[in-house]
């Protein structure tokens, strides 16, 4: 029981830093999901919008072009560009593409995905990958630029991605009851 106290002042922290993220970032144009969460320092510009159960933990999203992420995705540390410049034009004009991270995919630590792209379901971007070709879904790919290394068997349909990345808010509801909040006043 006094475990399940010491838990309440860092649940409702995260929580209320939480909220006053999502509300920040609401008035910039970015799109967070109630449900995601994004930790640690990020930088966001353009149109981003992150899907439900998603994290984002320090990474750098450039949604100038458009930047999708999906429900239930985890991005870490991971770079996501949507404009490059034209290479042949003699003014070296700026070309914004939309980058999708459709659900269930992981974009792991150092990995850059650049303009253009379509990241799977369920794919996965390895450690310091380049993606500079569309990932197909339930592929593993690494390197730089990135291959296709095998195929995904299965998915973490089921698990929360969330609680993988240290969240604790599903405990909220156990620690309210017993504590005597509105959840423990309701009739079974």
């Amino acid at each position: 029981m006094r475990k399940r106290f010491s838990v309440v002042p860092r649940l409702a922290w995260r929580e209320l830093t939480q909220w006053i993220r999502r509300r920040r970032l609401r008035r910039r144009g970015v799109e967070v999901h109630r449900s995601a969460l994004i930790l640690g320092r990020c930088d966001f510009s353009g149109r981003v919008r992150i899907g439900a159960r998603a994290v984002v933990r320090q990474s750098v999203l450039d949604g100038r072009g458009g930047l999708d992420i999906g429900d239930d995705t985890f991005v870490d540390h991971a770079t996501i560009i949507s404009g490059m410049h034209d290479l042949d034009d003699p003014q070296f004009a700026t070309v914004f593409r939309p980058v999708v991270i459709e659900p269930f995919a992981v974009v792991f630590r150092g990995a850059t995905i650049l303009p253009g792209r379509r990241i799977g379901r369920g794919a996965i971007v390895a450690v310091g990958a380049v993606v500079s070709k569309d990932v197909a879904p339930m592929t593993v790919v690494a390197g730089n630029p990135a291959r296709v290394i095998r195929d995904r068997q299965a998915i973490h349909e089921l698990a929360d991605i969330r609680r993988m990345s240290g969240y604790v808010g599903h405990l909220w509801r156990n620690i309210v009851s017993e504590l005597g909040g509105p959840a423990s006043r309701r009739k079974p």
